[in-house]
Formats: C-alpha cells, sequence, structure tokens
C-alpha cells in the first residue's frame, strides 16, 4: 500500500475517477479579494449591496447559479447544499437563510444548508477537490483571460464564473434603489 504524499495522490486519483464518472455536474465561481474590497468600499452603492466577505458574497452567487440551473430541470426537484463545517459555518448559514428570504420564488426549490466535516464525508473531499480546479483555471483565466479547454474535472463544470471588476460594477449598477437612496 503506498504512504505518505503517495497514499495521498492515489486517494485523490480515485476520488476524480469517481468524479469524472458520476453524473455530477458543478459550478465554479472565483473573486480577486483585494479587488472586491476595493469596489466595496469605493463605490457608492458598494456596502449596501455588497456583503463585507467576498466569501458571503461567493455564497450568494453559488446558490443562485445552482439553484437556477436545478430549477430548470422541473419544479418537483430541490437542491440542499453541504458545507465544510467551520467557525464561519452559522455565518454562512445566516447568509443562506437571508437569501432565501429575499429571493422566494428560487427558494422554493431550496432545501437546508448543512455542515459536515469534510475529513468524513467523501462529497465535502470532491468539492473540495473541485474548488481546487476552479482555483487553478480561474488563475490561469486571470493571466491570459482564456479559460483552458482542459483541467481536472473539467467535464463537470458547467461553468467557472468570474467576479471581477466588470462583473461587479454591472452588478451595482443593476440592483433597484431602495428608499434609503432616493432622498
Amino acid at each position: 500500500d503506498p504512504t505518505g504524499m503517495d497514499a495521498a495522490v492515489a486517494k485523490r486519483n480515485l476520488l476524480q475517477k469517481v468524479i469524472e464518472e458520476s453524473a455530477l455536474f458543478g459550478f465554479g465561481v472565483g473573486v480577486l479579494v483585494p479587488e472586491y474590497n476595493r469596489i466595496r468600499e469605493t463605490h457608492p452603492r458598494g456596502k449596501l449591496f455588497m456583503a463585507p466577505d467576498a466569501f458571503e458574497y461567493i455564497l450568494q452567487e453559488l446558490v443562485y447559479r445552482t439553484t437556477k440551473e436545478i430549477v430548470e430541470y422541473g419544479r418537483d426537484v430541490k437542491v440542499a447544499f453541504v458545507s465544510d463545517k467551520s467557525n464561519r459555518s452559522a455565518v454562512y448559514e445566516l447568509v443562506y437563510e437571508n437569501w432565501k428570504k429575499t429571493n422566494p420564488k428560487t427558494a422554493q426549490s431550496m432545501l437546508a444548508v448543512t455542515h459536515e466535516d469534510d475529513e468524513k464525508h467523501y462529497g465535502l473531499q470532491a468539492a473540495d477537490m473541485a474548488a481546487s480546479a476552479v482555483n487553478r483555471v480561474y488563475r490561469s483565466h486571470l493571466r491570459d483571460g482564456v479559460v483552458p479547454d482542459e483541467y481536472p474535472l473539467s467535464e463537470i463544470f458547467r461553468r467557472i464564473g468570474r467576479i471581477d471588476e466588470n462583473y461587479l460594477l454591472t452588478m451595482l449598477g443593476g440592483q433597484s434603489k431602495r428608499e434609503s437612496e432616493q432622498r
């Protein structure tokens, strides 16, 4: 039996093969945190519509994109989310529940979010592997502006979204004005 790094590589390769042979599909979203923070702090509407933590914003994007795709399969389909258990779990659960409240139509297709130990659940280990693939693709995307044709788990991704300055400015410009802004 392999040990050390060889064991870790063998486990990763086996998990990747299981994922590639499954009917799963995934979404990825990447954001440059310094760019996100700069826009949030300097745009007149940034603090109103952008979460203080870029990862909270990313969670909202993933919830939206995933649920939207699932809903297209039919009204009877429901989606649930599983996340790593961490010291941020309560915050992310609150973000998820608030998102559901502000998007009631989409929320009809959403179940709960749960938090589990990624050391014990293969699904979360698969999600970590997918996140690592997105990270590599996103870094390449930033470098040359093109998502590569081939990368680990490329066949399971429907889309890898890029949250950049243009995206954020477009999002902020398209938000409905709140009463507090209309004075």
